[in-house]
């Protein structure tokens, strides 16, 4: 790491008053300098592949389209290396009172080369509305990948509470 040049501080400045304020700078300026150097150090790399996955919605999409009220899920898969093969698993999911409920699951596949950072989409996973009570869903999607002549397995986490939708299935 390069040494932080510093403008303005001169060693033949008469006034105690700011030789106090050039060394409160300097010494400053140098803890946030050995602070940023030990977060790079410390910070985590990168992970090869991600997977973002929307909040379950109903669509307007699918309204529009074929006339019919549907809760849906949304993903994408990405990879910061070129990749092949890629097939992006996503499920819906219901909190009934005493379990859960796989309401439907889909696959979608790409099997030629992905550049790298291009996202690979699976916007498919609906369940019609039966109702308007209110209910409770989330999404869980899953991607595999060759890279590198290796298959690569990527994960949602859910870590955010989901707010019911007017939707019953």
């Amino acid at each position: 790491m390069d040494s932080p040049i510093f403008y303005g501080l001169a060693a033949d400045q008469d006034s105690e008053m700011n030789n106090k304020y050039s060394v409160g700078i300097l010494t400053g300026a140098l803890a946030i300098s050995s602070l940023t150097a030990v977060a790079i150090q410390v910070g985590k790399p990168k992970e090869l592949c991600r997977i973002e996955v929307s909040l379950p919605h109903i669509s307007t999409f699918i309204s529009k389209r074929q006339g019919i009220r549907a809760v849906k899920v949304n993903a994408y898969s990405t990879c910061n290396r070129p990749h092949s093969r890629v097939s992006l698993t996503v499920q819906l999911w219901k909190e009934n009172l005493l379990l859960k409920e796989m309401l439907i699951q889909t696959v979608e596949r790409h099997p030629n080369l992905v550049p790298a950072r291009m996202r690979v989409y699976n916007e498919g996973t609906f369940v019609p509305c039966l109702n308007f009570k209110l209910s409770q869903y989330y999404g869980v999607a899953y991607a595999k990948a060759m890279i590198d002549g290796k298959w690569h397995i990527a994960r949602s986490q859910l870590t955010i509470a989901i707010p019911p939708l007017n939707c019953g299935t």
